[in-house]
């Protein structure tokens, strides 16, 4: 994962809680969830089936980059 969004992830949480302000923007989060997905992925899965795979199944960190993103876009 790129450096930006290894600082997103770091914080994404406490975002995600409204313990603190977004570092970047909901475009920024959303890109960390998908570069997560991709560091996620199986073997024949591209970036973007990791992340359908991962939020179907309910994946706690792409829930909280989404969460972040959603308090980043207020």
């Amino acid at each position: 994962m790129s450096e930006p969004s290894l600082a997103l992830l770091e914080h994404a949480l406490d975002v995600s809680a409204g313990r603190c302000d977004p570092l970047g923007t909901a475009r920024d989060y959303h890109v960390c969830a998908l570069e997560f997905a991709q560091h996620s992925a199986r073997p024949g899965e591209d970036a973007h089936d990791a992340l359908l795979r991962l939020i179907l199944d309910g994946s706690g960190v792409v829930s909280i980059l989404y969460r972040a993103a959603d308090r980043a876009a207020r």
